[in-house]
C-alpha cells in the first residue's frame, strides 16, 4: 500500500502502509480568500475543513507535506485528556473550569470518532480501548484517579486491579491501571490524508511545499507572502507548532520542540500472542514511559522516550529493542522493521495554546504528549470562534504564551528529563515504600491542616465573644453614660439657679448694708470711696444676673449634651465638659465654695429696716429684693447670658470686698482720732454690726492673693472738712 512518497515521512510504517494520496500543487499565484490557515497538520487540516462546512473560502499552506511530521508519526493514541495531569489542572484553573476543559478533550475524542464514521475513511482501523498502567504498586492512587474521574469529570473509566492487568499484559513490571474503554488507536497518517480529502470536498484549499514567509496582521485584511504567490485574508489560523519559525516568532518561542522515538517489529506471530493479550493501546504512568500497541495482527508498534534532540539516533532500533526487552523478556530478541523520530510541540505549562492573538490572529498549536483529540479540540474552537463568536477558547486563557528559554531552555529540559528518568528508575525499584511514605506524610500534612483550621476556627470564635463583649460594655456603658449625665444636668441646674439667686441677693445685701453705714455716719456729701463702691454694687448686681443667665444656659447645653451620650460611639466625646465649661464650672466654686443659703438674722432684719427708712429719707424708696423661691431659681437658670463670663465677674467681686476693706479702715482711723477710747466705734450698735459685716463679707469674698488688685490701685477717700476747714472734727461732731 505504498502510494506515497515515504521520505518526507522520515521512512515510518505509517508512510509505508498509508492510502493513496496525490500530491498539492504549489501556490504560484495570489488569491483572496475569509481564511487562510498556516500548517497543514491535524489541527490545520480540521480548521480547514469546519470553516468550509460553513461556507467560506479557506487556503491552506502546508511548508512539505500533508502530516508528515508529528502529525503523521506519533503513537496514534485517541484518549481524552491533556499532557498536563488532571491534578494539576484543578490546581491552577479550580474543578469547574477543570471540569469544562476535560469535557472539551472528550468531545475531541468524538470529533475524530465520528469524521472517521461520516467520510468513511479508509485505513485508519480504529481499535477501541486504552490501559494506563502502573509500574509501581499503587492501588491506592489508581482508585483514587479512576474515582476522581469518573464522580468529579463524568467519564467512563475503570479501575484493573493488578491480577487482572497482568492477565492481559504478562510482564511483571506491571501493577494496577485505569481503563479508558471508550479511547481507540488509529492509524494517524491515513487519518490526516482522509482529513485533507474531506477538507477539500467541503471547499478549502491545500497548497503543500508553499512555506509562508511573512504575514502582515494589520487591517480587516491580512496579507501572507509565499515563495511565489502572496493571499489577502480576513482571518489568519496559526498551527504549524513547533515549525512556524520566523513568521510568527511569538508563537514560535512559546513552544518547545521534543522529539520521541516510534519502531515498528517484524511480525512476531504466537510469541506476541503469548505476551500481549489486550488489543488497545498501552502506556505506563512514568514521566516519560512506553506506549505501544498491536498492529497488522502480531506486529508490536513500541513508542518511548523523550528528547530536545532533533535528529534520529543511528541506533535507534537498538535502543527500541532493549526497551522492549524489558517489559516483555520472553519475546526474546525481536527484529525493527521501522523506527523513526517525530518533533511534537510542548508549551511550558503541557497545556494546548488555544486563542486569539491579535483581531484576527489565532493560534491552535502545542499539543504534544496528547495530540490527536486536542487537535480537533481546538481547531473546532477556533472555526466556531471565527465564524460564530463562540468565546469557549477563553476557557484556555490562564494557559499564556510563554517563553521556553530558547536554546537554554532545552538544555533545562533535556537535564529535566534525565532527572525524571533517574526519578522514575527509583520509584520503580522502592515503588512499594515510596507510596506508602507519600501516602504516610500526605495522612500527616492532611491531619495538621484540620488541626490548624481548627486552631483558626477556634480563634475566629473568641475574637467574635470579645467583639459581642465589647459591643455590650459599649451599650451599656453608653447607658449609664447617658443617664449620669442627664442626673448630672439636673444637678448643676439646681444649684446654679441657686447661686445665682444667692449672688443675687448678695449684692442687693451688701448695697443696702454700704447705704445703711452711710447713713448712719450722716455724711453731708460722698466720698470717692462710696462712689467706687456703688458702681462696684450696680456693676455686681448686673454680674450677678448675667451669671444667673449665664448657668441657665450652660446648664440647658449640658442637658442637650446628655442625649447624645447615651450614643456609645460618642459618649467620650459629647459626655464629658468643654474646656470653657470646666473653666466656668471652677471659677464658681472659687467664688461660692461651698456656701449655704440661710435665714437672715433678727439683727440682720432690724439693720435692713432702718437702712431701708434712711434710703428711703435721702434718696427714695428702695425697691424690696423678691423672695427666693423654686419659680425664681427656675426663671433665673433659663435666662440668656448676653456678653457676661465669670472671670469679669468674679474680678469684679475682688474690687468690691477690696473697697470694702479699704471704707472699713478709713473709718476705723477717723473713729480713733476723734474718739481715743473707742466709745465712738460702739456709741451706735447697727454701725458697729454694719462696719464688722462688711469686714467679714470682704474677708470671705476675697480672691486668691494672685488674683487680687493692689490697694492703692483704689482711690483713697479724702475725709471732707467741716465748716471751719479742720479734718475730721466736724464729721464727728455731727456723728454724735
Amino acid at each position: 500500500m505504498n502510494a506515497i512518497d515515504p521520505a518526507p515521512y522520515g521512512w515510518s510504517w505509517y508512510a509505508a502502509t498509508a492510502v493513496a494520496s496525490s500530491p498539492r500543487e504549489p501556490l504560484t499565484f495570489d488569491i483572496d480568500v475569509d481564511a487562510c490557515v498556516i500548517g497543514g497538520g491535524l489541527a490545520g487540516l480540521t480548521v480547514a475543513r469546519e470553516l468550509a462546512r460553513r461556507g467560506w473560502s479557506v487556503a491552506v499552506l502546508e511548508a512539505k507535506r500533508i502530516a508528515w511530521n508529528a502529525s503523521g508519526r506519533n503513537g496514534g493514541f485517541v484518549s481524552p485528556g491533556f499532557a498536563e495531569g488532571v491534578d494539576a489542572i484543578v490546581a491552577r484553573v479550580g474543578l469547574d473550569r477543570a471540569r469544562e476543559l476535560w469535557a472539551m478533550s472528550v468531545a475531541g475524542v468524538e470529533y475524530i470518532r465520528a469524521t472517521i464514521a461520516d467520510t468513511d475513511m479508509p485505513g485508519v482501523e480504529p481499535a477501541d480501548g486504552r490501559l494506563s498502567v502502573s509500574r509501581v504498586d499503587d492501588q491506592v492512587g489508581v482508585e483514587h484517579r479512576v474515582e476522581m474521574l469518573r464522580t468529579q469529570f463524568g467519564t467512563v473509566v475503570e479501575a484493573w486491579p493488578a491480577a487482572r492487568v497482568r492477565d492481559v499484559l504478562r510482564s511483571d513490571r506491571y501493577f494496577q491501571a485505569v481503563h479508558f474503554p471508550t479511547a481507540f488507536h488509529i492509524h494517524p497518517l491515513n487519518y490526516a490524508l482522509g482529513l485533507a480529502a474531506a477538507a477539500e470536498q467541503a471547499g478549502a484549499q491545500i497548497f503543500e511545499e508553499t512555506p509562508a514567509l511573512a504575514i502582515d496582521p494589520a487591517g480587516v485584511r491580512k496579507r501572507i507572502e509565499t515563495p511565489k504567490g502572496r493571499i489577502r485574508a480576513g482571518h489568519i489560523v496559526l498551527a504549524g507548532g513547533a515549525h512556524l519559525g520566523a513568521v510568527a516568532p511569538q508563537v514560535a518561542q512559546a513552544i518547545m520542540p521534543i522529539s520521541s522515538y516510534v519502531g515498528v517489529t517484524a511480525p512476531l506471530g504466537s510469541r506476541l500472542r503469548e505476551a500481549v493479550r489486550y488489543g488497545g493501546a498501552v502506556a505506563d504512568t512514568r514521566r516519560a514511559g512506553d506506549y505501544y500497541r498491536i498492529i497488522d495482527g502480531d506486529r508490536l508498534l513500541w513508542g518511548s522516550r523523550i528528547t530536545t534532540r532533533a535528529s534520529t539516533p543511528r541506533r535507534l532500533a537498538g535502543i527500541l529493542r532493549v526497551d522492549i526487552a524489558k517489559a516483555y523478556p520472553q519475546l526474546g530478541g525481536v527484529e525493527i522493521t521501522h523506527a523513526w523520530s517525530g518533533i511534537m510541540g510542548y508549551a511550558v505549562h503541557k497545556m494546548p495554546q488555544i486563542g486569539e492573538v491579535a483581531p484576527g490572529l489565532w493560534v491552535t498549536s502545542a499539543f504534544g504528549g496528547h495530540g490527536l483529540n486536542a487537535t480537533a479540540m481546538g481547531a473546532d474552537l477556533i472555526a466556531r470562534a471565527i465564524v460564530e463568536g463562540d468565546d469557549r477558547w477563553r476557557l484556555f486563557s490562564s494557559y499564556e504564551l510563554v517563553w521556553t528559554g530558547g536554546t537554554a531552555g532545552r538544555a533545562a529540559v533535556q537535564t529535566i528529563y534525565w532527572a525524571m528518568q533517574a526519578g522514575d528508575a527509583l520509584e520503580e525499584r522502592y515503588g512499594s515504600h515510596y507510596h506508602e511514605l507519600k501516602r504516610r506524610y500526605e495522612a500527616f500534612r492532611a491531619k495538621q491542616r484540620a488541626a490548624a483550621a481548627v486552631r483558626r476556627e477556634i480563634v475566629a470564635a473568641k475574637r467574635r465573644a470579645l467583639a459581642a463583649a465589647i459591643g455590650r460594655g459599649v451599650r451599656v456603658g453608653g447607658a449609664a453614660a447617658a443617664r449620669a449625665g442627664r442626673a448630672l444636668g439636673i444637678t448643676l441646674a439646681t444649684t446654679f439657679g441657686r447661686l445665682s439667686v444667692a449672688a443675687r441677693a448678695l449684692g442687693a445685701t451688701v448695697a443696702q448694708r454700704i447705704a445703711a453705714a452711710r447713713a448712719a455716719r450722716l455724711r453731708p456729701k460722698e466720698s470717692n470711696l462710696t462712689t467706687t463702691a456703688k458702681e462696684s454694687i450696680g456693676t455686681t448686681t448686673s454680674a450677678a444676673s448675667g451669671l444667673a443667665a449665664l448657668i441657665g444656659s450652660v446648664t440647658k447645653e449640658s442637658m442637650l449634651s446628655t442625649d447624645v451620650v447615651s450614643s456609645p460611639a460618642a459618649g467620650s466625646a459629647n459626655g464629658a465638659l468643654s474646656k470653657p465649661q470646666h473653666r466656668q464650672t471652677i471659677i464658681s466654686k472659687t467664688l461660692f465654695g461651698t456656701a449655704t443659703m440661710r435665714a437672715p438674722t433678727a439683727h440682720e432684719s432690724r439693720t435692713e429696716q432702718l437702712v431701708g427708712r434712711s434710703d428711703s429719707t435721702e434718696q427714695g424708696a428702695v425697691e424690696p429684693s423678691p423672695p427666693i423661691d423654686d419659680q425664681t431659681i427656675s426663671t433665673s437658670s433659663g435666662a440668656r447670658a448676653s456678653g457676661l463670663d465669670l472671670d469679669t465677674w468674679s474680678d469684679q467681686i475682688v474690687d468690691l470686698a477690696t473697697a470694702l476693706r479699704a471704707r472699713a479702715a478709713i473709718d476705723a482711723d477717723d473713729d480713733k482720732a476723734a474718739d481715743p477710747v473707742g466709745e465712738g466705734r460702739s456709741a451706735d450698735p447697727r454701725v458697729a454690726d454694719v462696719i464688722a459685716t462688711s469686714e467679714s463679707t470682704a474677708d470671705t469674698s476675697a480672691a486668691p492673693a494672685s488674683s487680687l488688685p493692689p490697694v492703692a490701685d483704689v482711690p483713697a477717700a479724702t475725709p471732707p472738712r467741716n465748716r471751719r476747714g479742720r479734718k475730721g472734727k466736724g464729721r464727728n461732731s455731727n456723728q454724735r
